[in-house]
């Protein structure tokens, strides 16, 4: 009985897989792409934060000292408020007018008929 050696099969594992489809290209590349978009744009927002923290972080500027002026607060008594608040408001007297009334350079431009002005020049 004569046995023959075991010869390895060498192939090649990519003669093996299927070739893709260009739709499954497309997915993968389009995954990659997401991917990379999406730390690129991560990447830009912390670099907008760092740079923007130390704008506003960073204190005043110049020579003014923060905290220098005072601050006036606008203080009423009870009976200065209870006038106020009592005070009659007029309801016929409407806060916008009803009617624009147009400047007199308004009126004019509307009566000229058109073509006036290019033909005074």
């Amino acid at each position: 009985m004569t046995t023959q050696p075991a010869t390895p099969s060498y192939t090649d594992e990519r003669e093996t897989e299927p070739i893709p489809t260009l739709g499954q290209v497309v997915l993968k590349w389009t995954k990659r792409t997401i991917v990379l978009a999406l730390v690129v744009s991560v990447a830009v927002h912390i670099i907008g934060w760092l740079i923007s923290g130390l704008i506003v972080f960073s204190g005043p500027r110049g020579g003014s000292a923060a905290g220098s002026g005072e601050i006036e607060m606008a203080v009423m008594t009870e009976s200065e408020l209870s006038e106020m608040m009592n005070s009659p408001l007029d309801v016929q007297t409407p806060m916008v007018p009803d009617q624009v009334t147009p400047t007199p350079e308004i009126a004019e431009l509307l009566d000229a008929a058109p073509g006036d002005e290019l033909s005074a020049t």
